[in-house]
């Protein structure tokens, strides 16, 4: 099965289980939609259900299940869970209007820049909060390019799992 992440469970929250969470969705809790998360990496992890969850000071803290379905309630419980990333199946996601993407789909996608140059490939995609930017690693070198349609990047072909863009390899 195919999952792809949706965020990070970032700390404890209070002495009662509850855990913060950063999500990587837009909006932030966008994440919740998800009632059941896949809680871990790859296949070390479990499925777990959200018990509860609230915003609180622009942030999003969550009440998980435990692997036999009961509602995590101890802070130490809780705290063997910070760090894990949180995923869904990849058939849970909505289908996306033409010409968007999802990060998860440009990571190991070749970049192309200016007079044919390969830049490298994706190998992360985060967001700076005036774009979503773009890392690329050629091996040797790690550029950041922000992934702004038209003026900066130029084509974006899953087929053929390329990415084009006005960029220089000098820069």
């Amino acid at each position: 099965m195919s999952r792809v992440t949706l965020g990070r469970l970032a700390g404890v929250f209070g002495v009662k289980g509850w855990l913060r969470v950063a999500s990587h969705t837009r909006p932030a809790d966008n994440i919740l939609h998800y009632a059941r998360w896949w809680v871990g990496d790859g296949d070390s992890g479990y499925e777990s259900r959200i018990v509860d969850h609230r915003i609180h000071s622009n942030g999003i803290v969550v009440q998980l299940a435990d692997p036999l379905g009961q509602p995590i309630d101890d802070r130490s419980a809780a705290s063997a869970l910070v760090g894990r990333d949180v995923s869904v199946s990849r058939d849970q996601l909505p289908a996306l209007e033409e010409g968007c993407f999802y990060w998860a789909d440009l990571i190991g996608l070749q970049v192309i820049g200016e007079a044919d140059a390969p830049l490298g490939t994706v190998t992360d995609v985060f967001s700076n909060g005036a774009q979503d930017v773009l890392t690329i690693n050629d091996g040797e070198r790690t550029r950041m390019i922000p992934f702004v349609r038209g003026p900066i990047v130029t084509e974006v072909s899953l087929e053929t799992r390329v990415i084009r863009c006005q960029w220089s390899p000098e820069w």
